[in-house]
């Protein structure tokens, strides 16, 4: 089995994971900016500057100073769950746009012996067909998918760093 397709079967099998990871992600940046947007509004109104400075053990006793920091250390959280919505959306269209290059039932078969586990005897009974054949086809239909997947040239997704 070559690297594309090895790489291509182990994508599948984290396809579900990625949709998972996705909402998840999609939830917790929801409920950062949400928190940002109210420390925000709640710092603004208590912030004022007095003489008082942060000290040598690098504490920050201002509130000025206080506020700087820690919205710093949200805008840090925002764009790094940014960054990483924007790779998961990115490597889930370019699964779905792999994915959908096939018909109903062949993407049915890649998606349930890849991504959820089923095994060529359950699909060959589900689908009429002999253990043999389902397999041979599955693996015909997985070395597709992998040339499907890495011959875009506007694939940007790094699927090592996702899947590993």
């Amino acid at each position: 089995m070559t690297d594309y397709v090895s790489l291509a079967r182990d994508v599948l099998k984290s396809y579900a994971d990625i949709q998972i990871n996705l909402s998840a992600t999609q939830r917790e940046l929801e409920e950062a900016e949400r928190d940002y947007k109210d420390e925000l509004a709640i710092s603004a109104k208590t912030t004022s500057y007095d003489a008082t400075t942060g000290g040598a053990s690098g504490s920050h006793s201002s509130p000025v100073e206080n506020y700087y920091f820690k919205r710093e250390k949200v805008r840090n959280r925002l764009d790094r769950l940014r960054r990483e919505e924007r790779e998961l959306r990115a490597a889930q269209s370019c699964i779905d746009n792999a994915l959908n290059n096939f018909p109903e039932t062949d993407r049915g078969i890649l998606l349930m012996h890849f991504c959820y586990g089923k095994t060529w005897v359950e699909l060959a009974n589900e689908f009429n067909m002999t253990p043999k054949w389902a397999s041979i086809r599955g693996n015909g239909l997985l070395t597709r998918f992998a040339l499907n997947l890495f011959a875009s040239k506007e694939r940007v997704v790094d699927f090592h760093k996702i899947v590993g």
